[in-house]
């Protein structure tokens, strides 16, 4: 007997995007049929996978000193695959129930309860207020554009050196019945070794980037290594913009020191990192915005003919009218109020947007496709 369909009037299963709902018409109780018949496979495969686990761990693993004493080579070669078996039974099975959780139930109640988490998290942080706000300002979904498109850091990396010449992201073909929901979850985990590469010059330390990207010769120029300095911290200043409009990604980026930390953490997937390529979409639609805002942050890092070392954000010091006034008169940081400010990987984001005058340095260093040429050579 079949369930009866839902009033909704569309199926409830989430495309492997991880956001779009199926907008097809439930055929087969809450589903159309074929995520039904997806949903079917899939557990299937994941309840074998189960029952494979159950059995070895009742059987229980062999030890080291049992598997030095073996003596004959069919039992050796038996037990070698059993054990090949419950591995990959066990990679199936956690996949196979995330998968359910994540594809087969709404998705929207799991980001409502995750922002949730975050609201309570958060709501004693000096911080929170301000950050609420500019996740609201930020909440609008926007209209793609194949000129905004192109003008996405992600589109701009792709075509410099700056990340690995084999990082390929494709967009996955149309679902059919056939597809198994946990074959491409694994397949979305090469999706995410290739995202992995894309954002490489983001994840390394400053040091491995200076020498991966510059000459030697370029290395001995102060004054070109600092310009290359300060057009990466606008893109780390950035990026910590895109993530604070997102709870979600606030809370995955929750006690993590830098963006490598962040996203070689096993529950940043491939659809969080597309969840920060549409956040660089919003702030596009803004103006750019976050953009200048970043260029004055990075410029304030690296003053120029300066004999001190990298400032930290934390320094830049009280904002608006006032900006960089503490930080150019060497103010230590107890000037600097705490809610005006929100700590994420290893950096500031702050509350209020930057009034100093934009000049004809920070003109040029925020020309991201300057940035790119320059190390292209």
């Amino acid at each position: 007997m079949r369930k009866k369909a839902t009033e909704r009037g569309s199926c409830l299963t989430i495309e492997t995007d991880g956001k779009t709902r199926c907008p097809k018409e439930p055929a087969d109780g809450d589903r159309c049929r074929t995520h039904q018949k997806q949903h079917r496979t899939m557990c299937k495969r994941y309840k074998e996978a189960a029952k494979i686990v159950d059995e070895m761990q009742t059987a229980g693993i062999p030890l080291l000193k049992q598997i030095a004493s073996y003596d004959d080579l069919d039992v050796a070669k038996k037990k070698a695959k059993l054990m090949r078996q419950f591995v990959e039974a066990v990679r199936v099975e956690r996949i196979g129930r995330e998968t359910h959780h994540k594809r087969f139930f709404l998705k929207n109640i799991m980001d409502a309860l995750e922002e949730r988490v975050f609201d309570l998290q958060y709501a004693k942080d000096p911080a929170y207020s301000w950050v609420k706000d500019f996740q609201e300002q930020s909440s609008a979904e926007m209209e793609s554009s194949e000129k905004l498109d192109s003008l996405l850091l992600a589109a701009i990396l792709a075509k410099s050196d700056l990340t690995s010449k084999d990082a390929r992201v494709t967009v996955s073909a149309e679902e059919s019945e056939e597809d198994d929901p946990i074959e491409l979850v694994m397949r979305a985990y090469g999706e995410k070794r290739e995202y992995l590469k894309k954002y490489r010059f983001i994840r390394e330390s400053r040091e491995d980037f200076i020498e991966r990207s510059l000459s030697k010769e370029d290395r001995r120029d102060q004054d070109y290594v600092r310009h290359v300095n300060i057009q990466r911290d606008i893109i780390l200043q950035y990026t910590r913009r895109v993530l604070l409009h997102d709870p979600i990604l606030v809370l995955k980026a929750d006690k993590k020191v830098s963006f490598n930390d962040l996203f070689l953490d096993p529950n940043f997937t491939a659809e969080d990192f597309k969840r920060v390529e549409r956040g660089q979409m919003k702030a596009l639609m803004e103006g750019m915005i976050w953009w200048r805002d970043a260029t004055l942050e990075a410029l304030s890092l690296w003053p120029k003919n300066s004999k001190e070392q990298i400032r930290t954000t934390a320094n830049v010091g009280k904002l608006g009218e006032r900006f960089l006034v503490y930080h150019m008169l060497g103010a230590d940081d107890s000037s600097q109020n705490p809610d005006d400010r929100f700590k994420l990987v290893g950096g500031w984001v702050f509350k209020t947007r930057h009034t100093r005058k934009i000049t004809n340095e920070a003109w040029w260093v925020s020309d991201l496709t300057v940035f790119v040429s320059s190390m292209n050579c």
